[in-house]
């Protein structure tokens, strides 16, 4: 099953296939998928928004809505978790501030992401130095050159803008997420691409996996255009699935 792999995260990834097939069934015919080469990079990330439909153990739960549209000389992304897990509800909200390099400079969060897991979170950056206020408690600390904001699986979308900002700024072996305290670190590496067929047409995903932002390693489909396709993630300890 797909979850087995996730006890180990060293073990490498052979549920890909399995995935694989849930994500020609579930994937939204309307996605528009531009471009054909598998590593080509686009100076900017598209405005975008769209649903990714949430398995839990292969049981549909729920949804998560997300916008990524440009503000000023940056980009505002935000998304909404909702998603009814054992018969309780699961309602988490997000924001993210982005400077035109995907460098993140303000990130709130609150709400529900599993049964007894509560979230009420902010973080402003300034000057190399991230100020973290979670539940009423301050703290703030230095941060690196190279830096990104995650807190938990969700918000599931902003995991492709991980991956780009990991992208645009070189490729990093790690790379510093917030909050914290501490901060952490997470390691992304590109892994190849697979191809769907979708409307009657191959369209090829590239795949990553990121490991760091939850406990063992996710497992990321973008499209051609840099966008979230597909992911697979844990809930607490439980394996999740998310299709665009």
């Amino acid at each position: 099953m797909p979850g087995a792999e996730f006890d180990n995260p060293t073990r490498p990834v052979s549920w890909q296939p399995i995935l694989m097939t849930r994500v020609r069934h579930r994937l939204l015919l309307g996605l528009a998928f531009a471009g054909t080469a598998a590593g080509a990079l686009f100076a900017q990330p598209p405005a975008d928004s769209g649903t990714i439909l949430v398995s839990l153990i292969d049981r549909p739960i729920g949804k998560e809505t997300f916008e990524l549209r440009a503000d000023g000389q940056g980009w505002r992304f935000t998304a909404d978790l909702n998603l009814l897990e054992r018969g309780g509800a699961l309602q988490f909200s997000a924001a993210l501030q982005l400077d035109a390099d995907l460098s993140p400079r303000r990130l709130t969060a609150k709400g529900r992401t599993y049964r007894f897991v509560n979230s009420d979170v902010s973080v402003e950056i300034a000057e190399g130095t991230a100020r973290d206020d979670q539940f009423g408690e301050t703290t703030t600390g230095p941060l690196p050159r190279t830096f990104f904001a995650a807190l938990s699986y969700a918000p599931l979308a902003s995991r492709a803008l991980l991956i780009r900002y990991w992208e645009k700024h070189g490729r990093p072996a790690r790379l510093t997420v917030v909050p914290g305290p501490p901060a952490r670190t997470v390691g992304i590496e590109a892994r190849g691409t697979d191809s769907v067929r979708v409307g009657g047409r191959d369209v090829r995903l590239r795949r990553f996996t990121v490991h760091g932002v939850v406990w063992g390693r996710e497992a990321v489909w973008l499209d051609g255009r840099g966008r979230c396709a597909a992911i697979v993630s844990r809930i607490h300890i439980l394996p999740l699935e998310a299709v665009r």
